[in-house]
């Protein structure tokens, strides 16, 4: 089978090395897997020895950007779920370009990182992660408002409370709504 690995900035630097002394990558990375960088990760390498390395592991390594249409896809659902405050653009593009490749190219999509926020947003797209220290997230997540005045949970996306109009509100993070829904809703008649 066909491994696209799209590796975020630190999952790079790991890297790095190994592809310039022309070693295996990992045992999870044989002859049919190619390993992808956003071009947002390539912009975040400054330093000029990370740069020369970086130009020695091109033909290993290619870099992509996502389409705009995934971008927009990404934002829109983490603002949905509450996450776009925790996500930077360098992890949007990454998230899209995964989702981008899980969609359009052949075999399987696997976004290689350590940062929770990522492995979050694959999981809810269904995007297979690998961490290299192996620090996973146990579960989703979203975050919802809770009303402070009524107590009513709604998603993010409203401004005010749907059922008093209170615009005062405090922030929970919750386990992701699809394994929630198996006991009831959580937003009563306000669902997402």
């Amino acid at each position: 089978m066909k491994y696209n690995y799209i590796l975020d900035t630190s999952s790079l630097f790991y890297y790095l090395p190994k592809l310039q002394q022309e070693q295996r990558l990992s045992p999870w990375c044989e002859n049919d897997c190619r390993m992808i960088i956003p071009e947002k990760v390539k912009e975040e390498i400054k330093d000029m020895e990370s740069k020369i390395f970086l130009k020695i592991a091109t033909p290993k390594l290619s870099v992509s950007s996502p389409k705009k249409m995934y971008i927009k896809e990404v934002k829109k659902k983490s603002g949905e779920s509450g996450g776009l405050h925790s996500l930077s653009e360098t992890d949007i593009s990454l998230i899209a370009l995964a989702l981008q490749f899980s969609r359009e190219e052949q075999g399987e999509t696997v976004v290689v990182s350590e940062d929770f926020a990522i492995q979050n947003y694959c999981s809810l797209y269904g995007i297979n992660f690998k961490s290299l220290r192996n620090r996973k997230i146990n579960e989703k997540r979203i975050i919802i408002k809770q009303c402070k005045a009524c107590k009513e949970r709604y998603p993010v996306k409203f401004s005010s409370c749907p059922s008093c109009g209170s615009e005062v509100f405090k922030l929970l993070t919750i386990k992701h709504l699809k394994e929630l829904k198996k006991n009831g809703s959580i937003f009563g008649q306000h669902e997402q």
